[in-house]
């Protein structure tokens, strides 16, 4: 909203005509302003202070400034005679107090940034999980690593022993852990599992029944075998 005293008299009038203008002008005031002039000089800190002081003393007394008159006398009218270069002549101005400050203060600003960009970490790179986007997307931050093993009806075997650092042929070896856990806890597990009966099938269920045969060529230097081996053997292995 625009006050009505901001308007010329001759805008406030009802009628145009020669009659001669009672009112006088408005009074102007500058009360509000050194109010808030005030107040912001109780707000900020000592060098805030300076700065308005400084700057009333520039309006209410012109003449106490820190420019001085030059030593010497300066040549205000024609170009010099001596031979100058071209940048020497120009007629651009130098630039002013405030300049150097602004300059200064963007020099330190940008030197802080590159500093900043400069101490930041570098981002390692993390690497592809295979088949992440089978699982779901609120577990994708905790799982590690997932191994595709062969699907034989031991893959889960496969899986422990692959996550351990073994080889995955190397799943009989788990089976054969667990089925010694079982047997060295039976009353534990029993209890469990419902009773004995369910305890021993379940022992049974971890027997590995077939391995892969290893297959020799022929000549292999094979140690000989001891006299007391060959005696003291189940007959199906004497040959």
């Amino acid at each position: 909203m625009i006050p009505v005293g901001e308007f010329h008299i001759m805008w406030r009038r009802l009628q145009f005509s020669n009659v001669e203008l009672n009112e006088t002008e408005p009074q102007l005031s500058i009360k509000d302003e050194l109010k808030k002039v005030e107040e912001r000089f109780n707000e900020v800190d000592i060098g805030g202070k300076v700065t308005i002081k400084q700057k009333l003393l520039d309006i209410v007394c012109p003449t106490l400034t820190s420019m001085v008159s030059p030593l010497y006398k300066v040549k205000r009218k024609g170009a010099q005679k001596s031979k100058v270069q071209r940048r020497e002549r120009s007629t651009t101005r130098d630039p002013s107090y405030f300049e150097h400050v602004d300059a200064f203060h963007s020099t330190i600003e940008s030197s802080s940034v590159r500093s900043k960009l400069q101490s930041k970490p570098k981002a390692v790179k993390k690497r592809r999980v295979p088949m992440i986007d089978q699982f779901h997307s609120t577990t994708h931050h905790f799982i590690v690593d997932v191994v595709d093993v062969v699907v034989d009806g031991h893959c889960g075997y496969r899986c422990i022993v692959a996550l351990l650092g073994l080889r995955e042929d190397s799943w009989p070896v788990i089976r054969n852990e667990l089925y010694k856990e079982l047997s060295e806890w039976c009353d534990e597990y029993a209890s469990l599992v419902g009773g004995f009966d369910g305890l021993e099938e379940l022992r049974n269920s971890l027997l590995v029944q077939s391995l892969s045969a290893v297959k020799l060529q022929e000549g292999y230097p094979l140690p000989m075998v001891n006299i007391m081996s060959s005696t003291y053997c189940y007959p199906e292995a004497r040959a």
